[in-house]
């Protein structure tokens, strides 16, 4: 009888192991599959967004040369210039444009366009940002 007990402990042991043995496969099973759809997913977005990226580029590309395209035939004239046109230009407020119409006509008529530094409150950067969109004839 004790022989019995013993084989029959040791083949509950082993169906139990067998039966736990395919639990954990299973379950690798599935953390594969769940790692490699997690893979093809972020795959998936990264082409999305490099193609996106590439779109978005070329839309900014096309934009800015059509700005540089509009400007370049549509150069805002300093010496005659209203202050609403003046407002038009990057950095250029209120304030600043009432300060190149007093400038012009109070002190001097713009000779080139760098000459735009000697109104107040007109530096290098504000200069950066409107020499291509300025002229002076």
């Amino acid at each position: 009888m004790k022989n019995k007990y013993t084989i029959l402990l040791i083949i509950l042991c082993l169906i139990c192991g067998f039966t736990y043995i395919l639990d954990v496969n299973y379950k690798n099973t599935n953390n594969n599959f769940n790692i490699e759809a997690s893979k093809i997913d972020k795959s998936i977005n990264l082409t999305e967004n490099k193609t996106l990226k590439e779109e978005i580029t070329q839309e900014e590309i096309t934009r800015e040369e059509i700005t540089q395209e509009e400007t370049s035939q549509n150069l805002i004239n300093i010496n005659t210039a209203n202050k609403e046109t003046l407002k038009s230009l990057p950095g250029i407020g209120d304030s600043l444009a009432e300060s190149i119409i007093h400038y012009r006509e109070n002190v001097s008529l713009f000779n080139d366009i760098s000459d735009i530094k000697n109104v107040n409150r007109i530096g290098d950067k504000t200069y950066e940002k409107i020499k291509n969109l300025i002229t002076v004839n």
